[in-house]
């Protein structure tokens, strides 16, 4: 496995939807190391929980105003 093909599959959205992107499928075929397959569903979940938790959060009134004149 190429760290660029590593780099992919740690850049996968956690719903699936990048599935059939180019260069995913051989990226899933080279990760045949049931270590990293592990290490990579964690980070996956770790990726909901983390959503899910910010989008609980309210950001501070005029934070977009102060971001888009910055």
């Amino acid at each position: 496995m190429t760290e660029e093909q590593l780099q992919l599959l740690r850049s996968l959205r956690p719903q699936g939807q990048d599935e059939h992107e180019a260069g995913v499928p051989e990226a899933r075929a080279a990760a045949d190391d049931a270590g990293l397959t592990v290490h990579l569903d964690d980070e996956r979940q770790t990726d909901l929980a983390m959503r899910g938790a910010l989008g609980q959060v309210e950001p501070p009134a005029g934070l977009e105003d102060a971001l888009r004149t910055a």
